[in-house]
């Protein structure tokens, strides 16, 4: 069943209410309030709060950065129990989630803003500082001082894109992604995996094609894809896959699409191309020759 824009609100707050324990040891009144009415303008207020705390972009960052170790530590923590109580977890669920000492496992979205959370059933998630296209030689940091912070994807070519915000999908939920139709009108393509395996924790990456005719222009943190969540009938084991924790565009997704992609529009310009230097062959001939019969003409 696909969790509802109520149910995922649940969800973030279960985590947030873990994080704030050590973040606001005095407790935290908003999410109090939410706990004891479930209304959700205490929710927006609690992140409106935390928003405020961090002004600068040092200290946006500088946030992330301990919120980010913060959730990496509940996370070990959660698969230490489910690992030490795996009968438990695989039999009675409920119990297990209780041992946890929650009553929903939570899902953590470091990055998270309540204006990205639709009034559907999904989070629009962000494009992060990371991106790479197959015409440059090395990824690009698009908040680097001096470097733009857009992107072009030409017709024809692929793209790596890494989100901003860095996620957990707890284990007994999936997660299902796709790009933004805005996007998607425009002709780019999610040409990589389409859900995000139960007990995923770190940034998504989402290799794309533009199959439409004109560039695709992307912004740093504007939202570009869509995560919505499913849960499963039974808890699912810890995530053991190669994408464990990523932070980065991995340097062998980069060598495996480095060049340039054969397509359409490459193919149309190489025929132009020869088409012309045909042209220029026939007439370097051409003329000669008819040189040569006009001289004989001549005599």
């Amino acid at each position: 069943m696909i969790l509802s824009r109520k149910d995922i609100i649940f969800r973030i707050m279960q985590g947030e209410k873990r994080l704030s324990e050590k973040q606001f040891p005095q407790g935290n009144k908003n999410i109090e309030n939410y706990f004891k009415t479930g209304k959700e303008e205490f929710f927006k207020k609690y992140f409106e709060e935390l928003k405020s705390m961090y002004k600068t972009k040092d200290e946006q960052e500088r946030a992330l950065f301990e919120r980010k170790n913060l959730i990496i530590n509940e996370i070990k923590l959660l698969e230490d129990l489910y690992k030490k109580n795996e009968e438990l977890a695989k039999g009675k669920a409920e119990e297990f989630i209780k041992l946890c000492k929650y009553d929903k496992l939570p899902i953590f979205i470091n990055g998270f803003e309540p204006e990205f959370l639709t009034d559907g059933a999904n989070y629009d998630l962000r494009l992060g500082s990371d991106a790479y296209v197959t015409t440059k030689e090395l990824p690009v940091k698009l908040d680097r001082a001096g470097v733009s912070d857009t992107i072009s994807i030409e017709p024809g070519e692929f793209g790596v894109l890494m989100t901003h915000e860095y996620l957990y999908v707890p284990q007994d939920l999936m997660g299902f992604i796709s790009i933004r139709v805005r996007y998607k009108n425009k002709g780019l393509v999610n040409i990589s995996g389409f859900h995000v395996d139960p007990g995923f924790y770190g940034k998504l990456i989402f290799a794309v094609y533009n199959a439409g005719p004109r560039n695709v222009v992307l912004r740093h943190k504007e939202p570009v894809f869509m995560i919505m969540f499913d849960e499963l009938t039974s808890l699912s084991g810890p995530y053991q896959g190669p994408w464990k924790g990523q932070e980065n565009i991995p340097v062998d997704t980069i060598s495996a699409l480095r060049g340039t992609s054969i397509s359409v529009r490459n193919l149309d310009e190489r025929v132009k191309k020869l088409e012309t230097e045909v042209r220029v062959l026939i007439i370097g001939i051409l003329i000669p020759i008819v040189l040569a019969i006009i001289a004989l003409l001549l005599r």
